[in-house]
């Protein structure tokens, strides 16, 4: 069976979508659990590290720990 495909026009409003979002929540709670204080870390999908692989930049938003994840 073919694989259903999505128009341009509904990629870009879906992408645009997501990416507000992350950009009016000033993060994203990443469901990844914070090694100094067990709170969930925040993830912001808006910035990538250019690292080989490449990263995103994590930070804790109780005890202020900061971090990356692949």
């Amino acid at each position: 069976m073919p694989k259903e495909l999505k128009s341009l026009e509904d990629h870009e409003k879906d992408f645009w979508e997501r990416f507000n979002f992350v950009i009016d929540s000033k993060g994203v709670a990443c469901g990844i659990e914070c090694p100094k204080c067990k709170a969930e870390l925040m993830a912001d999908y808006t910035k990538q590290l250019c690292s080989n692989p490449p990263q995103t930049p994590v930070w804790c938003p109780k005890c202020k720990w900061r971090g990356s994840i692949h």
